[in-house]
């Protein structure tokens, strides 16, 4: 299923049929002291989860991929890694289901069509993996899409790739697509060396400046547009009363009722 440029530049691939997690095995393999460029696969997982822990609906016939890179870049710059898979993920999604689909990227995690959710980003990182081949920190970059299928029960919009793509839009298909542009968009970032190449192709993908947005933080739900990504990879949104430069919170379009 691996790209041939993925199998050229040495990844591997471990395929499984049922797994808990495939970013948790992936982030075992690390601590355990694989060398890396390895992709986890799983036909359906049985805890898979999101962002702060939230589960993640994982049936057979979608995608559940994680990948598993080993001192992929100074630790201090891992974040950044969230938007190199952003924009692999969205080239990948292109590639089966063609331009002009409406797919975009939502800071900090999803891909949306037509406002819908179509998928999700999980990126973590482990330390303690010390070997030959690393220093002991490497990250693991999670993609959840739902492919064959999408959740009804979600208080929020959910779209699944079949649904865009017809026939040609299968697991297999996009993890094969998705192996290649991992690829690219890491050259692109060059270990973060070029940060600011990799955010002008998010922000290419994103969604478009003045989407209305809400952002939920503990001390209250701010609502306004969609402004842009900063240098540092903070959303900036466009308020009543000026901007407001997120760090982290739940986003999501102002039209919904609740967090992606």
């Amino acid at each position: 299923m691996l790209h041939p440029a993925a199998r050229e530049r040495g990844y591997r691939l471990h395929h499984h049929a049922s797994i808990g997690s495939t970013n948790e095995e992936a982030l075992e393999r690390g601590r355990a002291g694989d060398p890396g460029r390895l992709w986890v696969l799983a036909d359906r997982q049985t805890a898979g989860r999101g962002r702060i822990g939230r589960a993640w609906d994982s049936p057979a016939g979608n995608h559940h991929a994680s990948l598993l890179l080993v001192d992929p870049c100074p630790q201090r710059l891992a974040p950044q890694l969230a938007f190199v898979a952003g924009v692999a993920v969205v080239k990948a999604l292109v590639a089966v289901a063609g331009e002009g689909m409406g797919i975009a990227l939502k800071w900090p995690n999803d891909v949306l069509c037509g406002g819908a959710k179509l998928a999700g980003l999980l990126v973590e990182g482990t330390s303690g993996g010390r070997s030959a081949h690393s220093s002991g920190f490497s990250a693991v970059l999670g993609f959840g899409v739902n492919c064959a299928s999408h959740p009804t029960h979600l208080s929020y919009p959910t779209t699944h790739l079949g649904l865009l793509a017809g026939e040609a839009g299968t697991r297999d298909a996009l993890f094969a697509a998705l192996s290649a542009s991992a690829i690219d968009a890491l050259d692109l970032w060059d270990r973060g060396r070029n940060f600011a190449g990799i955010r002008r192709a998010w922000l290419d993908h994103a969604l478009p400046p003045g989407t209305p947005l809400a952002v939920a933080r503990p001390d209250a739900t701010h609502v306004g547009t969609f402004k842009t990504v900063d240098d540092d990879g903070r959303l900036i949104l466009e308020t009543g009363s000026g901007c407001l430069t997120v760090e982290a919170g739940d986003v999501f379009l102002a039209d919904m009722t609740a967090a992606s």
